[in-house]
């Protein structure tokens, strides 16, 4: 049955990208978020005394952090 074995090898992908998404998430995501935000923002806040500068530029590196997660689920994804 060629149909039953390609939707074992589909739920058998899908397995294997939620559980590297979910990992990936968890232990690089969050962390990274985290970290980074309250860095950049305490940085910029210190530097600048605006709150709102602050904001945007943990926003700006914000966007670099979701890229590089991005990037580490994608190969994560592959391997």
């Amino acid at each position: 049955m060629p149909s039953r074995d390609l939707s074992l090898r589909f739920h058998s992908f899908i397995h294997s990208f939620i559980h590297s998404f979910i990992h990936s998430f968890i232990h690089s995501f969050i962390h990274s978020f985290i970290h980074s935000f309250i860095h950049s923002f305490i940085h910029s806040f210190i530097h600048s005394s605006s709150f709102i500068h602050s904001f945007v530029h943990s926003f700006i590196h914000l966007h670099s952090v979701i890229h590089s997660f991005i990037h580490l689920l994608v190969h994560s994804f592959i391997h």
